[in-house]
């Protein structure tokens, strides 16, 4: 019901009519009251709980992200890279609390950058001219080593490992051979 409810409510500006026989079938079960789908008010985003540590994290994980956008624009227009998903991006942290929560969450941080890969590496001169964190973090862009996936278009040395797969990374092999149809 839940599903059906907010996927009505978000295609009725493209479905109208569709959406409004959808919409009376669900008045006539008895499941919404309003006349009309379009009388609807628009789903209301899902409360996403974060207690002040999970604030702080996302925080400080959009302030590198930031400085990540610069650092990978700059090596665009230098023609280092051409897409964010050639790039692999090593934060250079100063701090060992910082660094052990971007150890620990490197696939959500290149997830969230849009790049191939992210590395961790210390410092304890202390980073100097980051400025997404600063005297904490500093950024460097490269070229990440490998092929580009056929799937996920990430740039990664497992593309080519698996033969039956010959185009893909090993986390898409993974992922096709667990939903492959009969």
């Amino acid at each position: 019901y839940a599903i059906l409810h907010v996927l009505v409510k978000t295609l009725a500006p493209v479905l109208v009519v569709t959406t409004d026989e959808v919409w009376r079938i669900m008045r006539e079960a008895g499941w919404v009251a309003e006349p009309s789908v379009h009388l609807a008010a628009w789903p209301a985003p899902p409360d996403v709980a974060l207690d002040e540590t999970g604030r702080h994290r996302w925080d400080v994980f959009r302030a590198i992200r930031d400085d990540v956008m610069k650092a990978l624009e700059e090596e665009r227009i230098k023609r280092v890279i051409g897409s964010p998903l050639e790039a692999q991006v090593t934060l250079v942290v100063s701090d060992q609390a910082l660094q052990q929560l971007c150890e620990t969450h490197r696939d959500t941080l290149a997830e969230a950058f849009v790049v191939s890969r992210v590395t961790v590496q210390a410092n304890g001169a202390g980073a100097g001219a980051g400025r997404a964190v600063p005297g904490l973090v500093d950024v460097k862009v490269e070229r990440a080593p490998g092929g580009k996936c056929g799937r996920c278009w990430k740039h990664l040395t497992s593309v080519g490992d698996a033969a039956e797969h010959p185009q893909l990374c090993a986390r898409c092999v993974r992922v096709v051979k667990e939903t492959a149809w009969p």
